[in-house]
C-alpha cells in the first residue's frame, strides 16, 4: 500500500456523517466518541483547508481513531462501517487497552 493521503474534505466527510459526531468549535475541533453513553476517546481534526492533511497531522489523526493507516483508509473511503468502527472500539474497551 502506498503512502496515506486524504484531505480534509474527506476525513471530515467520514467522521460527521459515517460516525455521527458533532464538532465543538475553538482553537481545534475537538469531538468525543462515546459507546453506550460513555466518553471512550476524543478525536481533534486541525481546521481545514482546501488540501491533504499532512503526513505527520494524518499520522496523529489515525492514532486518536486508534485505528491502523490500513484500516483508518478503509473507514474514509467507505468499506468500514460505523457498526464496525463501534464494534473494533468494544473489542478494544473489552480487552483492556481503552
Amino acid at each position: 500500500m502506498s503512502k496515506l493521503v486524504h484531505s480534509y474534505r474527506e476525513v471530515t466527510r467520514a467522521y460527521e456523517h459515517k460516525l455521527g459526531l458533532d464538532f465543538r468549535s475553538g482553537s481545534e475541533r475537538n469531538a468525543w466518541y462515546t459507546v453506550d453513553g460513555r466518553k471512550t476517546h476524543r478525536l481533534t481534526l486541525p481546521h481545514g483547508h482546501s488540501g491533504d492533511i499532512r503526513p505527520g497531522t494524518l499520522s496523529k489523526v489515525v492514532n486518536q481513531c486508534r485505528l491502523t493507516p490500513w484500516e483508518f483508509d478503509a473507514l474514509v473511503q467507505c468499506p468500514m462501517s460505523a457498526a464496525d468502527y463501534e464494534a473494533k472500539i468494544r473489542r478494544m474497551i473489552e480487552e483492556g487497552i481503552m
